[in-house]
């Protein structure tokens, strides 16, 4: 009989090297030198994608820094960094739907949700994004 084997996953963080604000936080079962790349190519994001293109411009990329391994429930441990790093971070995912980062929020998805549920929706999560890119610096995870 086979054992399973259990894949180990890293949280990190993209941490900005001018300002050490950390700017993403993400979850990977790859190395983070890979992960890092990858977000170097990704065109998805627009916010990240962009503060990743003015750190290339001055010569620089983001630090990526291990925060947590996990074997098992990799996404509330995401879940948790992100929580604690919404006031600088440029991703809004997860997978919690009591979270006002559950949602990848774009223009094309705020003018949809405007659309489908009305213009107060659409204002009160289109200032929750303004609020989570105001880059307050936040206190590290250590601070509780």
């Amino acid at each position: 009989m086979k054992l399973m084997e259990t894949k180990t996953y890293t949280v990190y963080s993209l941490t900005c090297p001018v300002d050490g604000l950390v700017k993403y936080i993400g979850v990977t079962s790859r190395p983070l030198k890979e992960r890092l790349a990858g977000h170097c190519r990704e065109k998805r994001n627009d916010a990240k994608r962009q503060w990743i293109s003015e750190l290339k411009e001055k010569g620089l990329k983001p630090l990526i820094i291990s925060v947590e391994t996990c074997n098992i429930n990799h996404r509330a441990a995401e879940q948790k960094w992100m929580n604690r790093y919404k006031g600088t971070i440029l991703n809004i995912q997860q997978n919690d739907p009591t979270s006002i980062y559950t949602i990848r929020f774009d223009k094309e998805k705020l003018e949809d949700l405007q659309k489908r549920h009305g213009v107060k929706l659409y204002n009160y999560l289109k200032g929750q994004m303004d609020k989570i890119h105001d880059n307050k610096r936040i206190p590290s995870p250590d601070a509780d």
